[in-house]
């Protein structure tokens, strides 16, 4: 697995934040709903079937 600096992860985070993509919690992160959602969505369609 290749490694990532701090600050890429720092500014990649801050980054989602900004477009909405993620939001911040008392101890972290976590998806926003719409995203969930649309990730759930994406994957069972699309990726699901290759799976199987």
């Amino acid at each position: 697995m290749p490694t990532v600096s701090k600050a890429k992860l720092f500014d990649a985070v801050e980054s989602l934040i900004r477009r909405s993509l993620i939001e911040t919690e008392v101890g972290g992160y976590t998806q926003s709903p719409i995203v969930m959602e649309y990730v759930r969505e994406v994957f069972t369609e699309e990726i699901l079937p290759l799976i199987n």
